[in-house]
């Protein structure tokens, strides 16, 4: 069990220290919570405008808030709408490259319910680089949702942990 002290920053620094910022030679692993909303065999994506690729809405825990707390948050700026967020699914290791540089991260996936919201309905964005949009869970292979292990996540119980990362490099 791993235990979280959050007035102290995770390199020792105390977390109120003024203007501190993470030099760029440190390296970290970026923590997120994502939602997966499913409404009959619809499940709810988010794109980044212009880009090939396909997540699941949610996004980066910060310091001392819990995974439950990041998903409604994040929810609530991504598109206005308050979520009961229910069972934890399991969780994706993944890297990748991004302008030139390596990016690490643990996503935690939860199963969430939109209040409000009976069926698959359009959901404008009010961030104003991202889109959202139901893809049926027979063609979540079309639109290349990324990391790729949460494909077999959201439609196979069975699995609980994925990585895109190879073993031993």
């Amino acid at each position: 069990m791993i235990f979280f002290e959050p007035s102290v920053h995770p390199r020792g620094r105390p977390a109120t220290e003024p203007n501190y910022v993470m030099p760029k030679s440190e390296t970290y692993i970026h923590v997120l919570a994502r939602a997966v909303i499913r409404i009959d065999d619809e499940l709810l994506l988010a794109r980044c405008k212009g880009a090939s690729n396909t997540f699941l809405p949610g996004g980066h825990v910060e310091v001392g808030e819990s995974m439950h707390d990041a998903i409604a948050r994040e929810l609530n700026e991504e598109f206005g709408r308050s979520c009961v967020v229910g069972g934890y699914l399991g969780a994706i290791e993944h890297a990748f490259t991004e302008s030139g540089s390596t990016q690490h991260e643990v996503s935690h996936f939860f199963r969430v319910q939109l209040v409000g919201i009976d069926g698959p309905q359009p959901l404008d964005s009010l961030e104003p680089h991202l889109e959202f949009f139901w893809q049926p869970i027979t063609k979540l292979g079309d639109t290349n949702l990324q990391p790729s292990p949460a494909i077999a996540l959201v439609t196979e119980s069975c699995l609980t942990w994925g990585s895109t990362l190879k073993h031993g490099a």
